[in-house]
C-alpha cells in the first residue's frame, strides 16, 4: 500500500553541516572546470556555495571584457544552454559571490565552470603578461542527521539564510490532509513500477499551485516549468512515469484558503502529451560508439526499426559511464525512403517535426526531461541535416549528459502524411570535442573534468568560433610586432664594420628570436617549436642583449675577462630563465644589476686612477668632469640620445595594455633595438678601449689629453 508522508511537528532536531574548500587557477580567455563532491548522500536543507576570484592581472585595468562568469550544474557538466545556475561577476579585482540554495537537487557532485572573461573585439590573447584568476570555492552542506526530517522553517517562513534550522517535519502515514496555510510541504513514497502519479485537490483551488520533484523541495529560483503546476478547474495534476523513491511536494495557495488533496497512482497508457509508456518497448543501445570528431559517414547505427505514425514515439536507453561524463554525446537518426514518402518529405520531418527529449533513470515525458531539442534552425547545439536519393538524416549533439541510464525519446509532431510507417535507424555516439567543437583549434582536458578549447589564430569565444578582432588589425599587429625588430639592423651594420663581433652575434640572435617569438605568440607560425620554448629562448637572448650593452659601455681592457663575464652572465641568465621564467622576482633582476655594477665600477676606477695620476688625490670631480665632458673619450651627446632611447623603451612597457599590446610592444622593439646603435657612437669607433696620451704643448699651457691608438707613449686605463 502506498503511503502519504506529511508534515507534523513532533520533535525538534538541530541541523548540522559539512564545510569543504577547493581552490585553483584559471587563465583569462579560457574555460576551467572543477568537480565539487557533495559529501552528504541524503537530501539537504540548504547548500551554500561561496566563490572568490582574485585577479592576478590587476594592472590590466580594462580587462577582461566580458566580465568573468561561472556556471553550476548538478551531476553533469554545464555549458551555455544547460546549467542550474549562471552568475556574471561585474566588479573589479576581488570578486566574491555566495549562493544559498534551499533544498537543492539530490546529487553526488556539482561541476563548477569558470569562464575567465573570453575574447572580444578589443582584446587579444597574444600577450604573455596576461595571467588569470585564482579561485576559491567554499561549500556548506546543511542536513538533518535523522535523514527522515527536513525543515519547515525554510518552507513556511522562507528563512533561507538561517545557519541553524530545526528539523521538524516528520514522516507520517496519512491518507490525505487539509491544508490551511499559504505554503505547505508533503512527501510521498513512489514504488518502482508506478506509471502515473496523480495529485487531486478539492475545495478552493483557484489560486492553488504545486511544485514537485524526486530530488528535494522546490522553492524560489529553483522553480521552473518542469517542476511547477497550477491546478485547473478539474483539480488534477498528472505526473507520468515518476522516478521511484521519495517525491517532495510544496503547495502554494492564498492565505486562509482551505482545500484537501490526495495523491494516488494509476496505470494509464497515455498522458496529455501523447507519450505512451506502458506496452511500448524501450530499445537498449548496448554500445555507444566513440569518435575523435563527428562525421556523417562514420557513425555506427545501433538500431534498425519502423516508425509507426499511429504511435509516433520511439524510446531508447543507453548508459553514460562515470569515466565518460567528460564526453559530449549525440545521436544520428536516418529515415529511409519508401513508396509513399519522398525524400523532401523525410527531410522536412527531421527539420521541422522531430522532438528529442532525454531523461535520467526513467523515460522522458512532455514535462519531465533534462535535454530537449526541436529544430535545427533554433537549436544552440550542433545540428546537421543531410539528404540523398535514398534517405534523409539528422545529427544532433546533446553535449554533456548525466552518468547512469539515460532514456531518449524520439517523437514526430504535427504529422500530415498518409504513410502508416517508415523505416529508420539510430546511432548513439560520444566524442571528446564534438563535431569540431573548437573550430580546428586546440583542446585540452581541464582538471580532469571536461575538454575545453584553447583559441588561437585570432579566434575567440567558448568554442573559438568568433574573431578576437578584425583580420586587418590582426595582420597589422603581426606585421608591426615582427617588422619592428628590424630596428636592430643599423646596430648590426655598425658593429660589423668596426669588429664588434661578440656584440653583433648577440644582437643579431636577439632580432631573430624576437621575430620568431612574436610570430608564434601572435599564433601565426611557430616554426615547429612550442610557444613556451621559443618564449624562453627569446627572453634569455633579450636579457643578454641588455647585459652585453652594459658590458660594452664598460670598455673592459682585458678581452679574456670580457669573454668570461659574458659566459658567466649567460649561465646566470639561463638559471634565472629555467627557475623563474622571468616572472619579476629579485633573482630575475640580479644579472642586469650585476652587469650595471661592472659598468659603474669601471668608471669609478677610471676616475680614481686619473685623480691619483694627475692630482695625487683619491677622487677628483675635476678629473671626472674632464673625462666625461672635455676629453672626447666619451661623446656625451650620443650617451644622452642612447639614454633617451632606453628610457622610451622602458616607458612603453608601463603603457602596455592587452588592447594596445601590438602598438606599445612594437615601440619597445624600436627603441630598445636602436639603443645599441646609439651606444656604439658614444665612444670613438676605431677604439675598443680607453687610451690616454699626455703631451706638453708649452710651459704655460694646461696638460691636454687626446686619443691615439698608435702612440708608443700612451697610457691605458
Amino acid at each position: 500500500m502506498f503511503w502519504i508522508l506529511f508534515s507534523a511537528v513532533l520533535a525538534l532536531e538541530n541541523s548540522t553541516f559539512v564545510h569543504e574548500s577547493f581552490s585553483g587557477g584559471c587563465r583569462k580567455m579560457q574555460i576551467c572546470y572543477e568537480n565539487i563532491p557533495i559529501p552528504i548522500s541524503q537530501p539537504l536543507l540548504k547548500l551554500s556555495i561561496q566563490v572568490t576570484l582574485t585577479d592576478i592581472d590587476g594592472k590590466l585595468s580594462e580587462y577582461p571584457t566580458p566580465k568573468p562568469l561561472f556556471y553550476i550544474r548538478f551531476d553533469s557538466i554545464p555549458d551555455e544552454e544547460f546549467y542550474d545556475y549562471k552568475i556574471e561577476l561585474k566588479e573589479k579585482e576581488n570578486w566574491k559571490y555566495k549562493i544559498d540554495i534551499p533544498y537543492p537537487k539530490k546529487a553526488n557532485y556539482f561541476i563548477f565552470r569558470l569562464d575567465g572573461g573570453l575574447l572580444d573585439q578589443s582584446h587579444m590573447q597574444a600577450a604573455y603578461t596576461v595571467y588569470g584568476w585564482r579561485y576559491k570555492i567554499k561549500v556548506w552542506s546543511y542536513y538533518c542527521e535523522s535523514q527522515i526530517f527536513t525543515s519547515s522553517e525554510y518552507l513556511i517562513n522562507r528563512n533561507y539564510s538561517s545557519v541553524s534550522a530545526e528539523c521538524d517535519i516528520e514522516v507520517l502515514d496519512l491518507p490525505n490532509s487539509e491544508i490551511d496555510s499559504d505554503v505547505k510541504p508533503a512527501i510521498y513514497d513512489v514504488r518502482a513500477g508506478t506509471e502515473f502519479l496523480i495529485i487531486n485537490a478539492y475545495g478552493l483551488i483557484s489560486n492553488l499551485n504545486l511544485t514537485a520533484s524526486s530530488e528535494n523541495f522546490i522553492l524560489g529560483d529553483a522553480i521552473d516549468e518542469s517542476n511547477f503546476w497550477h491546478f485547473n478547474k478539474s483539480g488534477q495534476i498528472i505526473i507520468s512515469s515518476p522516478k521511484p523513491g521519495l517525491w517532495y511536494f510544496v503547495f502554494f495557495s492564498s492565505a486562509d484558503q482551505l482545500f484537501e488533496y490526495e495523491i494516488i497512482t494509476k496505470d494509464y497508457k497515455w498522458d496529455k502529451s501523447g507519450y505512451m509508456i506502458v506496452n511500448n518497448s524501450i530499445v537498449s543501445q548496448d554500445w555507444v560508439s566513440s569518435y575523435t570528431s563527428i562525421y556523417e559517414t562514420e557513425i555506427r547505427m545501433n538500431t534498425y526499426g519502423i516508425f509507426s505514425f499511429e504511435l509516433p514515439i520511439q524510446y531508447h536507453k543507453f548508459i553514460v559511464l562515470p569515466d565518460h561524463v567528460d564526453n559530449r554525446y549525440g545521436a544520428k537518426l536516418i529515415l529511409y525512403n519508401n513508396s509513399t514518402l519522398d525524400i523532401d518529405t523525410l527531410f522536412n520531418l527531421l527539420n521541422e517535426n522531430l522532438e528529442i527529449r532525454i531523461q535520467l533513470a526513467s523515460p522522458p515525458t512532455a514535462s519531465s526531461f533534462y535535454f530537449y531539442f526541436s529544430s535545427c534552425k533554433d537549436s544552440k547545439v550542433y545540428c546537421s541535416l543531410i539528404k540523398d536519393a535514398e534517405k534523409a538524416s539528422i545529427i544532433v549533439e546533446f553535449r554533456y549528459l548525466k552518468q547512469g541510464i539515460n532514456y531518449i525519446s524520439l517523437k514526430f509532431s504535427s504529422i500530415d502524411t498518409k504513410s502508416p510507417s517508415i523505416p529508420f535507424s539510430l546511432g548513439i555516439f560520444r566524442t571528446k570535442v564534438g563535431n569540431n567543437m573548437c573550430n580546428s583549434q586546440y583542446h585540452y582536458l581541464s582538471n580532469q573534468v571536461a575538454y575545453t578549447c584553447y583559441c588561437s589564430q585570432n579566434t575567440a569565444g567558448p568554442y573559438c568560433g568568433e574573431l578576437g578582432f578584425s583580420d586587418s588589425i590582426y595582420d597589422l599587429g603581426l606585421f608591426c610586432l615582427v617588422a619592428s625588430n628590424l630596428a636592430m639592423i643599423p646596430a648590426l651594420i655598425i658593429g660589423t664594420l668596426h669588429f664588434y663581433y661578440g656584440e653583433v652575434a648577440v644582437y643579431g640572435l636577439n632580432m631573430i628570436t624576437s621575430m620568431m617569438y612574436h610570430a608564434c605568440d601572435w599564433e601565426y607560425y611557430c616554426f615547429g617549436f612550442s610557444s613556451g620554448s621559443i618564449r624562453m629562448v627569446d627572453f634569455l637572448i633579450s636579457f643578454m642583449s641588455i647585459l652585453v650593452c652594459f658590458i660594452h659601455v664598460a670598455r673592459l681592457k682585458n678581452p679574456n675577462m670580457k669573454t668570461a663575464i659574458y659566459v658567466f652572465l649567460f649561465v646566470l641568465m639561463l638559471y634565472v630563465d629555467l627557475n623563474t621564467a622571468f616572472n619579476g622576482t629579485l633573482l630575475t633582476f640580479s644579472p642586469p644589476i650585476f652587469a650595471g655594477l661592472i659598468m659603474v665600477c669601471r668608471y669609478v676606477y677610471i676616475i680614481i686612477a686619473l685623480s691619483k695620476k694627475e692630482e695625487n688625490k683619491f677622487w677628483s670631480w675635476k678629473q671626472a668632469k674632464w673625462f666625461f665632458l672635455t676629453s672626447k673619450l666619451v661623446n656625451i651627446k650620443w650617451a644622452f640620445i642612447a639614454a633617451i632611447s632606453f628610457f622610451l623603451a622602458i616607458s612603453s612597457r608601463f603603457f602596455e595594455l592587452n588592447s594596445n599590446y601590438w602598438i606599445t610592444h612594437s615601440c619597445w622593439h624600436i627603441f630598445i633595438m636602436l639603443t645599441p646603435f646609439f651606444v656604439f657612437f658614444i665612444f670613438p669607433l676605431n677604439q675598443t678601449q680607453f687610451i690616454f696620451e699626455k703631451k706638453v704643448v708649452s710651459e704655460f699651457t694646461e696638460l691636454k689629453d687626446y686619443i691615439s691608438i698608435k702612440s708608443t707613449n700612451s697610457v691605458n686605463i
